[in-house]
């Protein structure tokens, strides 16, 4: 198997455990982080409430840099392994009926405009 099939794979594996904002993303094409294994898209301003919206509808808790401190002990090893939260960024987390956690990285660029979107799950 390629890498590329092997992305694709992967990438397929970890969207169809969003259904919601699967089905109702308008944002950028998902696309394979590498450096994080995971699913990662890109919004632009305009995009950006819209967006988040669709996220929220699905992931309900919302951490930012000021309260993650109190994250369960998955998530806080995804914010560690991937630089932790600065200001403007957040992890939004669902749980489930599951020992899994479903999470999105709401990652805002430098320039104000772009935002980048990671998917995940964390056991």
């Amino acid at each position: 198997m390629s890498a590329n099939s092997s992305e694709s794979t992967e990438l397929h594996k970890v969207l169809t455990s969003f259904p919601h904002i699967v089905s109702h993303w308008e944002g950028g094409d998902w696309s394979w982080d590498g450096r994080f294994s995971c699913p990662t898209a890109v919004v632009e301003d305009e995009d950006r409430e819209r967006a988040l919206g669709v996220l929220r509808k699905e992931l309900h808790t919302v951490y930012n840099h000021t309260n993650h401190r109190s994250i369960p002990e998955p998530l806080a090893r995804i914010i560690e392994f991937t630089g932790g939260l600065r200001p403007g960024q957040c992890i939004l987390i669902d749980q489930g009926k599951s020992d899994v956690y479903r999470y999105a990285l709401w990652w805002p660029w430098t320039n104000g405009v772009t935002v980048s979107i990671r998917l995940g799950q964390a056991k």
